[in-house]
Order: C-alpha cells, then sequence, then structure tokens
C-alpha cells in the first residue's frame, strides 16, 4: 500500500478500485517514468563531468544499462512470534 499513497499518490478510493493488475500497470509505469528520469540526469552529469574530465562518458557508463528499476525494494515483513 505504501506506493500506492506514496509514489502513485492515490487516495484510499483510487487505490480500492483498482484491480491487482491495474495497480501493476501502475507501478510499471511509474518505474518508467522514474528511470527515464534517471536516465536524463545522469546525461547532463556525463556532458559536465566529461567536459571537466576530457574523456567521453555516457549515462550508462555513470548508472549502468537503463532498464534497472530505481525503486527501492519493500523491506521484508517481520516475524512476531514472541
Amino acid at each position: 500500500m505504501g506506493i500506492g499513497f506514496g509514489e502513485l499518490a492515490l487516495t484510499p478510493a483510487e487505490f480500492a478500485s483498482f484491480s491487482p493488475r491495474e495497480l501493476q500497470w501502475r507501478i510499471e509505469g511509474y518505474k518508467r517514468r522514474d528511470d527515464r528520469a534517471r536516465y536524463h540526469v545522469a546525461t547532463l552529469a556525463a556532458w559536465v563531468l566529461g567536459s571537466l574530465a576530457g574523456k567521453a562518458l555516457t549515462a550508462d557508463k555513470l548508472i549502468g544499462p537503463t532498464g534497472s528499476s530505481a525503486l527501492p525494494t519493500p523491506p521484508a515483513p517481520k516475524d512476531d512470534d514472541d
């Protein structure tokens, strides 16, 4: 639920109205937008760093190949067997 109310900024009613598949599509869209924004920033950084270092840098050299997700992995559920 955290990603629904946090990153996706859904209201409780919107979150409840989505099927699991629709929610997954929203999450995948968020990941693509986030990856694309991260790649754009890395491209700008590569231009600046490349000009200062006198080397040809690319965004892929700075952040790795595109397509990797920028979303953090959720924490493992806690076992409360006390």
